[in-house]
């Protein structure tokens, strides 16, 4: 994905808290981080990315974002089958992540992988404000996609 930067930070500036080109570098910096992309068929765009790491037997979902037109398609869900298959691959037996607590729409996604809230973070996001739900699965009862 690193050739791939300029389009990821193009479409996470779509969201409401968008990484810049130093986060981006900074996660693939890091010995244990992992990339994947999807593209559309036909004209080779970026649909989507998630990127995050994985150390000894955790992992954590650092992002992913689906460009707004391709949304509803289930560009996420293949991403996230994707990842935690790999994780699972990596020994990874508990992965985490983290998102907004209105994103009600990755909630579902995530609960559908058999991730379940296991924290808050109070008042973690900014532009707007809000709470950040920490959400955790446990991979050794086998990943079955949605």
């Amino acid at each position: 994905m690193p050739d791939d930067v300029a389009e990821a930070i193009q479409l996470d500036s779509e969201n409401l808290s968008p990484w810049t080109a130093s986060h981006f570098k900074s996660l693939f910096d890091q010995p244990h981080s992992w990339q994947f992309i999807a593209r559309v068929t036909e004209t080779k765009a970026l649909a989507g990315y998630i990127c995050g790491q994985g150390l000894l037997d955790e992992g954590e979902i650092h992002k992913i974002a689906v460009a707004s037109p391709l949304r509803r398609r289930h560009i996420g869900q293949r991403l996230v089958g994707h990842a935690l298959a790999f994780l699972k691959k990596k020994g990874v037996s508990s992965c985490f992540l983290e998102l907004r607590a209105s994103n009600l729409p990755a909630q579902n996604l995530y609960q559908s992988y058999g991730f379940t809230p296991c924290g808050l973070r109070k008042k973690y996001y900014t532009s707007p404000c809000e709470d950040a739900i920490i959400m955790r699965l446990q991979q050794n009862q086998g990943i079955t996609p949605p």
